[in-house]
């Protein structure tokens, strides 16, 4: 939820991510004084404009970079946008709780046909307390963020933010889903 606060206050001031990747969240350890639980920062907001980074594939960036870009990006169709960053933290959400790739891709020629379809169901995990209807409101709520058509995915952060706080209240994800 840190990481999408810091998104949702970003794109409040017109800022959008663009290259979102886990190697660009960074959990920031509290002094020794402190008794917080640490921070959470998000580097390298809005680079990619700089970088004039084009839309599609690029066989020159490393495999990985192509397994972090929603389905329009990749497919050269649309620039980065508010939708483009919820998808991708949706697929980092992902892989937090499974050790593995929302979208994962051996060679670059088949990041877009793995992009066909949605992330696999989240199963049931006693290491993690992934089980049963958390699992499944997890489920759901990735999927809802990952929409791979950008006009069926949570708009915003704000709207993804809402569908973690109901996770996390443990409120039926059906009869009020983020949109």
């Amino acid at each position: 939820a840190s990481v999408a606060r810091t998104m949702e206050a970003a794109h409040k001031v017109g800022l959008v991510h663009g290259d979102l990747r886990p190697e660009n969240i960074f959990l920031v350890r509290p002094s020794a004084k402190s008794t917080s639980a640490g921070k959470v920062m998000v580097v390298e907001h809005g680079l990619h404009h700089l970088r004039r980074r084009a839309p599609g594939l690029d066989d020159r960036l490393p495999l990985y970079k192509h397994l972090y870009r929603p389905p329009e990006q990749v497919a050269g169709v649309m620039a980065a946008g508010e939708r483009g960053d919820v998808f991708v933290l949706g697929a980092i959400l992902y892989e937090c709780l499974t050790a593995r790739p929302a979208f994962f891709a051996e060679e670059i020629e088949f990041v877009l046909e793995n992009l066909a379809s949605p992330p696999p169901p989240l199963k049931p995990n006693p290491a993690t307390g992934l089980s049963g209807p958390l699992a499944e409101a997890l489920t759901l709520l990735i999927r809802q963020a990952c929409a791979l058509q950008w006009d069926e995915r949570v708009p915003n952060m704000t709207e993804l933010l809402e569908g973690i706080d109901q996770v996390v209240r443990g409120d039926d994800l059906l009869s009020s889903a983020p949109r």
